[in-house]
């Protein structure tokens, strides 16, 4: 459960319903008992609740209203609408107390616009009662709650409901592994306690332990490990049936099998010095990796069959970190951790775009992009010591940065427990 009942969003724009036929579908009120004294008008509905993720089905009326949700959309942020009907409570009527338990309601924002009310309708959430007033925008936590609703008033009232998907993020630092909801900027410790945590590829993370310092690949759904024969591993990354992994500590690349996890290949096209740190792949057989080289950065492409050298990108910043392919063919955003600052490079040529430098002197480090809302997400953190880099009183930043714009959407502070190491959209 949430530490909230209600939750005031903000003022929503102004919708009119029109003539609707209320009396069409009855689903929600047929096989809902505590529903039976409400009317329906489903726009986006999936009568399984208990599916999971649930496909989005459009109803009839969704097109008449289209443009209304996109516009909540945009306001809301990263994520997409996944439920919106349109509720009519008559006058005198109510919706009796209950609890919501599928499991649908654990992944998304409930919130209710209230377009028709009165003074006397009034909402439950636990041990809380409001009323919400015309034009605003409440989120409510329903997810094993107890709620209801009573008309008192002598109009009928007409709410919106929607359910909104957010974006997350996968957050991983020296001391943690979190999840990060873009919406509501809440936090949720997933793993802790098995050492640094880099990178996300489906359920696995990379764990350097500190009882045995050997790295190992780390199950965060059953905290199953798989060793790994890599040194100081900063970054994996997956395209089909293989994982790429990589050896810092040796200058190298680890191929495994996936998901059988069997050792491939260990390709040693670097040194230790060149420090790499992120690796992307886009095609078979080839492999973009990002070297730090402890001061001006490198990005090389790589044979993923025998290490060799294909391309060389030079001035790409300063101690650098992340790789995510951005715009044009040969353009490629990239954390220029040493000297503060967001870049794109532009098919290679040089200097690279500076699109956001910190004006603060701070470490840039976890970079990744949504590619639906061209929003990149990237870590910041104070400067410090390299070895006081696991301090848990260290706490960290994530930023939106809207790259259609080049304007810094917001930067929220989280309980990283240590430095923040990477970001990847879940």
């Amino acid at each position: 459960m949430s530490d909230f009942n209600f939750k005031f969003i903000g003022p929503a724009p102004e919708l009119e319903t029109g003539n609707l036929n209320w009396s069409e579908y009855t689903f929600r009120q047929d096989n809902f008992g505590v529903h039976k004294e409400t009317l329906t008008v489903p726009l986006l509905w999936n009568e399984n609740n208990n599916e999971y993720p649930p496909k989005i089905i459009r109803h009839k009326n969704y097109e008449a209203f289209k443009g209304y949700l996109d516009q909540l959309e945009f306001f809301l942020g990263d994520g997409h609408i996944q439920t919106a009907i349109l509720i009519k409570l008559p006058a005198g009527k109510s919706v009796s107390p209950h609890v919501d338990s599928a499991p649908f309601f654990r992944y998304f924002h409930r919130i209710h616009i209230p377009i028709v009310t009165n003074p006397q309708c009034l909402f439950t959430v636990g041990d809380e009662t409001i009323h919400m007033k015309k034009g605003e925008m409440w989120e409510i936590d329903n997810d094993n709650k107890v709620h209801s609703v009573d008309n008192g008033g002598a109009e009928d009232r007409v709410h919106l409901l929607i359910d909104f998907y957010s974006l997350k993020l996968r957050v991983s630092t020296a001391n943690r592994f979190l999840v990060f909801d873009t919406f509501d900027k809440s936090t949720k410790i997933v793993h802790e306690g098995s050492g640094v945590y880099y990178g996300s590829v489906e359920e696995w993370t990379v764990s350097r332990p500190d009882v045995n310092g050997k790295d190992c690949l780390l199950s965060i759904r059953t905290n199953q490990t798989v060793p790994i024969p890599s040194g100081f591993t900063h970054d994996f990354c997956r395209f089909g049936d293989k994982l790429y992994i990589t050896d810092c500590a040796n200058g190298g690349v680890v191929v495994l099998s996936y998901p059988e996890m069997k050792l491939l290949k260990h390709l040693i096209p670097f040194t230790a010095r060149d420090h790499v740190n992120t690796l992307m792949c886009e095609e078979e057989g080839k492999l973009w990796c990002l070297l730090h080289s402890l001061g001006k950065s490198k990005l090389v492409q790589i044979s993923a069959e025998t290490g060799e050298w294909l391309q060389v990108l030079t001035d790409v910043g300063d101690q650098s970190h992340g790789i995510v392919r951005y715009g044009e063919e040969e353009n490629f955003l990239v954390l220029s951790s040493g000297t503060s600052e967001l870049l794109l490079l532009c098919g290679g040529a040089s200097p690279p775009k500076v699109l956001w430098k910190d004006s603060s002197k701070t470490y840039l480090k976890g970079l990744c992009v949504s590619s639906s809302r061209d929003v990149a997400y990237f870590g910041i953190a104070p400067l410090t010591e390299r070895t006081d880099r696991r301090s848990l009183d260290l706490q960290c930043e994530i930023a939106a940065f809207d790259l259609r714009t080049n304007t810094l959407l917001w930067r929220h502070k989280i309980a990283t427990n240590g430095l923040l190491n990477s970001i990847v959209c879940a």
